[in-house]
């Protein structure tokens, strides 16, 4: 196929027709709670046989898993009545018992297997053919909580502080009681830019859910960390408040705190999986992609180089979001069983979020600069930054050589009427409707063309493989990552026992759950960063601008697995944990899970 801007093709009826039988297969379909789907999702766009078939092989790897779990507790509670019923006949007159020693063996009186945690332990039988995640063993330590905010599987909520937050009432006290051993200061933290805040305001007030009849409940807690310069984790918690208003019953609590400061992590790890699973994963990959593909496919010719350029970057993702309309963002679906809210309310806070989202945040560099965590000076360890930063230069540089092979001079860009057509679209009441994402679009210029389809890939790769495929390893161990609370924040003016923050955990069938969505979205791999389907491009210029931008992420591969190892090559010492995640060989082409 020979690829045109518009306003050079020659046959530009044929074109207009192409686009019009386009905009008659993708047409939007807000009649889901205001949830942007298609009306018909089209036969090309459905899920691969080979995608099936490895949604059917992770479906029978999360059953024998299940499986096996299962019959080691039958087999456990099969020993456990012969017990029962050996006591019963050891006793006086065993005669007259032996009808309810074999009711015992038979389990006939047995009642229902309690699902609530009696131990941290009962979350481990959730693991039998499945490997435990590495997590299990660190989880609960301070350095591991701290890791999570800047390499967990939701690295985009931390900012620096410039003022101390105004509803937590920390204070120097509470400073020197969680860091006895700092010769600093609170004031002096803040005035040197090493005071950092996670702060889930944006669940206070949500609706609670319920799931099976059980109530949960969400929190809203903040949390306040020290950037610590020259340590391996770089970032220590200082602080944190369970919910957004202080009180004698919600005090500011700190690592000196024993249990309640071991629940008040609990709060915020909760908070944490929430906010990935309603906004950050859901709303700003999954919804934004939603927008720019529909608009494209509706608006960008078969023959545009530029839909040439994205079209391997939606493989998979619009029958991804056709499954999640009717498995996963419904009444009765994954989000409404696993996640705190209830479903209307993840739905209202989905769309606020969306309708708040700017096409500056899509830009790394500048959302990074907006929390103000750019900066290795103030922030000296950030693997989401850092490994991320890389693949996104790369692919900055390859966007523009392959842009400039089609727009040679800015006219060509200020001339592109489809391109122009996809932007207003995405904004327009009968379209995209969020106007803010694209509120500053420059399509009048070569640079600004470019700019826009190295966001939009980014977007589609780089920074959904980091929030998407390190789930499994922070989610699937239950007391971690919490998907919701099952009891309310306890009055922190009483003593906190282990019992208190237990409760608050799901019950252990709702782990098997959280693990059967977070294994299988890890296993749904299909297609790999800078790698096109055989006979792609064409165009020998521009495949000499792939090869180089696939030179460039192997080089980007040696320098993140230097940083994971500590060869010399990286910082010089291994991190903490390994952040495989921004691997580029790990990074998928395209949302597919």
């Amino acid at each position: 196929m020979h690829l045109t801007l518009p306003q050079h093709d020659h046959t530009p009826q044929a074109r207009a027709r192409a686009r019009e039988a386009e905009r008659a297969r993708y047409r939007y379909d807000y009649s889901d709670r205001g949830l942007c789907f298609l009306r018909e999702l089209h036969r090309r766009d459905r899920f691969s046989v080979r995608y099936l078939a490895k949604g059917a092989e992770a479906a029978l790897a999360l059953r024998a898993n299940r499986r096996v779990s299962e019959l080691l507790e039958e087999a456990g509670s099969i020993a456990a009545r012969g017990r029962a019923a050996l006591s019963i006949l050891r006793r006086a007159d065993a005669t007259p018992r032996l009808g309810a020693a074999w009711r015992t063996l038979r389990g006939d009186s047995r009642e229902p297997a309690p699902t609530r945690p009696r131990a941290l332990d009962d979350y481990l039988d959730i693991f039998t053919t499945i490997a435990r995640p590495a997590i299990c063993e660190r989880w609960h330590e301070d350095w591991c909580f701290a890791w999570q905010r800047v390499a967990g599987q939701c690295p985009v909520i931390l900012q620096r502080l410039t003022q101390l937050p105004p509803q937590m009432p920390v204070t120097e006290s509470h400073f020197r009681r969680a860091r006895p051993r700092d010769p600093g200061s609170l004031a002096d933290a803040l005035a040197r830019g090493r005071l950092f805040v996670a702060d889930y305001a944006r669940f206070d007030g949500a609706t609670p859910g319920r799931t099976d009849g059980r109530q949960k409940y969400v929190y809203a807690p903040i949390a306040l960390y020290l950037a610590l310069p020259g340590d391996p984790v770089g970032l220590a918690p200082v602080a944190i408040q369970c919910a957004q208003r202080p009180g004698p019953a919600n005090p500011v609590l700190t690592p000196a705190d024993g249990e309640a400061w071991r629940l008040a992590k609990l709060v915020v790890q909760t908070a944490d999986e929430n906010l990935e699973g309603v906004l950050v994963h859901l709303g700003w990959c999954h919804m934004v992609a939603q927008r720019f593909i529909i608009a494209a496919l509706r608006n960008l010719a078969p023959r545009h180089p530029l839909r040439r350029l994205l079209e391997p970057h939606f493989e998979h993702t619009l029958a991804v979001n056709d499954y999640a309309r009717d498995n996963v963002c419904n009444p009765g679906g994954s989000q409404d069983r696993l996640l705190a809210p209830a479903i209307d309310s993840q739905i209202e806070l989905l769309q606020r979020s969306l309708g708040e989202l700017r096409y500056d945040d899509l830009d790394p560099e500048l959302e990074l600069a907006r929390r103000g965590v750019d900066d290795p000076e103030f922030l000296p360890v950030y693997p989401f930054r850092d490994d991320g930063l890389l693949s996104w230069r790369a692919l900055q540089d390859f966007v523009r050589g392959y842009v400039r092979r089609y727009y040679t001079r800015d006219e060509d860009a200020a001339r592109d009427h489809e391109l122009r057509a996809m932007i207003d679209e995405i904004a327009a009441l009968d379209g995209g409707r969020l106007p803010r994402l694209v509120e500053g679009v420059d399509t009048g210029s070569v640079s600004g063309v470019a700019e826009l389809l190295a966001r939009i890939l980014y977007r589609l790769t780089v920074y959904h493989a980091a929030i998407n495929y390190s789930s499994v390893d922070w989610v699937s161990w239950v007391p971690n990552l919490p998907t919701a609370g099952y009891a309310p924040i306890p009055d922190l003016r009483e003593p906190v026992r282990e019992a208190d923050w237990l409760a608050m955990l799901p019950p252990v069938d709702i782990g098997y759950e959280a693990l059967d969505t977070v294994y299988t979205v890890a296993v749904l791999r299909f297609n790999r960063l800078g790698r096109y389907p055989p006979g792609h491009f064409t165009d020998p210029q521009v495949l000499e601008h792939v090869r180089s931008f696939q030179a460039r992420l192997e080089a980007i591969e040696r320098t993140i697995v230097a940083r994971n190892t500590g060869d010399p090559r990286g910082e010089g010492r291994p991190r903490p944990l390994p952040y495989p995640y921004l691997l580029p060989s790990r990074i998928t082409a395209s949302i597919n899970s």
